[in-house]
């Protein structure tokens, strides 16, 4: 999919916001870090996981609340230390996407709440094709990463999103993810002159 040059870049803040999104055991934090570390920007760590960890249980419907005020503090917050330290990037480890995602595939149903947040500039979709890896109380096994996978396209495809995916292993998704990252990066310089 080529991007969108209109959506280089938070109209609010000039910070481009990077999401790395797609089903569970697929990558994410590990890349997500590893990008954080290369360009030195903020990482907004998955908030589900956050939530499951603070409550000691997969979330109810009605948390959803909770997890979006948590999302949008930490998203905000990084924000804000990017644009003191001078970086023109925010990398997000999931973000209401994916909990839309999680609500659609769990509870059948999204409240509308979800509807209200706004999408990022960039989405990385990571594709199914490295081993599923357990992770206690957190992911629910491989099937359940088959099942979900679709519904993260679609619901990106729905949202009209610029999204890319990203696939291999380790080394040739961290360089997909570079690549793509400072072509955005270019194209929100570009628009600012």
């Amino acid at each position: 999919m080529s991007l969108d040059n209109s959506r280089a870049a938070d109209p609010r803040s000039g910070i481009v916001r990077v999401v790395l999104t797609g089903a569970e055991s697929t990558g994410k934090t590990t890349l997500s870090r590893r990008l954080a570390d290369h360009y030195g920007c903020p990482l907004v760590e998955e908030q589900l996981r956050r939530f499951v960890e603070m409550k000691g249980a997969l979330p109810a419907y009605e948390d959803l609340a909770a997890i979006l005020d948590l999302h949008r503090t930490a998203q905000e917050q990084a924000i804000r230390e990017a644009t003191s330290n001078g970086h023109a990037l925010v990398i997000l480890d999931a973000d209401p996407l994916s909990l839309k995602v999680f609500w659609t595939y769990v509870f059948g149903a999204v409240p509308d709440e979800i509807e209200q947040y706004q999408f990022a500039d960039l989405y990385l979709l990571l594709a199914t094709d490295i081993p599923w890896e357990a992770d206690p109380g957190q992911r629910d096994g491989p099937h359940v990463r088959e099942a979900t996978q679709p519904i993260f396209r679609r619901f990106l495809e729905e949202a009209g999103v610029p999204f890319i995916s990203v696939e291999g292993d380790a080394f040739a998704r961290f360089d997909v993810a570079r690549r793509i990252i400072d072509e955005t990066l270019e194209r929100g310089r570009s628009a600012q002159v």
